[in-house]
């Protein structure tokens, strides 16, 4: 697999950000990627390979880019770009692309055939990494294209990794902290999750206020946090405007699928 450099990082970051605002306008220079997550599940000791579809739907001529790198989320669930292989956690060593290359003309598509070594994976935990797919012939395209401006527009699009040792089972998400940060004008219940177990969860945050003096049940929407092991996130949510006075029993609750218990914390507190 291709090296990364870590001074890439920062790219990264702004070519997500630019597609994401400029998609609209610019989505015939794109290509699409199929499908945007991939788990490598154990069968029998093996690994079988996967394969991923890139289409070109646009009326130019493309050429994309494998690479690999690490992520792991920060405290409020942000992303963070790693070099590959820079993680505990990274399979990117151990990652196979063919080809790493693709020409794609207008209007086709091609399988690029994604594949990991298990012989040095082992079987101990979760591992996983981004494929980035990148565009790198930006500058062709905006000629082709007519654009004459000093912007040169990159695609970049990545696709979740993740192998499952047959090994690894554990799911477990704690709530280790909640509490209410007040000021004149609004309310925000702060509640941290922690991912305890062994394997990448997608969870809701629900919370319900219950006015102690008139029994009023209020529900708040939900919140979706995703987690890799190890990883703790805040969550913050606001409570109503216009909540009656007194006091209040807030209950927070992590909801991770029907085979994880619910996790149950609660707060008293009187509303001013």
């Amino acid at each position: 697999m291709r090296s990364f450099n870590s001074n890439d990082i920062p790219l990264f970051r702004f070519l997500f950000l630019f597609l994401a605002i400029t998609s609209r306008t610019f989505g015939q220079a794109g290509f699409q990627v199929e499908p945007p997550k991939v788990y490598f599940e154990e069968k029998n000791n093996k690994l079988a390979p996967v394969r991923i579809k890139v289409t070109n739907p646009s009326a130019v001529r493309m050429v994309i880019r494998a690479s690999c790198v690490d992520w792991r989320r920060d405290s409020l669930g942000e992303k963070q770009f790693h070099p590959a292989g820079s993680l505990p956690s990274s399979c990117c060593p151990y990652l196979r692309v063919q080809p790493e290359t693709v020409e794609l003309e207008p209007g086709s598509q091609q399988e690029v055939l994604v594949s990991l070594n298990p012989d040095k994976l082992g079987n101990q935990q979760l591992r996983n990494g981004m494929l980035m797919l990148t565009q790198i012939n930006e500058r062709e395209i905006a000629e082709a294209q007519g654009r004459k401006s000093g912007f040169i527009f990159k695609v970049q699009i990545g696709v979740h990794l993740y192998h499952i040792p047959a090994a690894v089972k554990l799911k477990t998400m704690e709530i280790d902290t909640l509490f209410l940060s007040h000021n004149k004008e609004v309310q925000q219940l702060q509640v941290r999750v922690r991912n305890a177990g062994e394997l990448d969860l997608e969870s809701q945050l629900r919370v319900e206020l219950t006015n102690l003096q008139t029994a009023e049940e209020i529900k708040l929407p939900p919140v979706p946090v995703n987690t890799m092991p190890g990883e703790r996130i805040w969550l913050k949510t606001l409570l109503p405007e216009k909540l009656a006075k007194g006091r209040y029993l807030i209950i927070a609750i992590i909801d991770s699928g029907t085979d994880i218990p619910l996790q149950v914390a609660e707060l008293e507190t009187d509303m001013p």
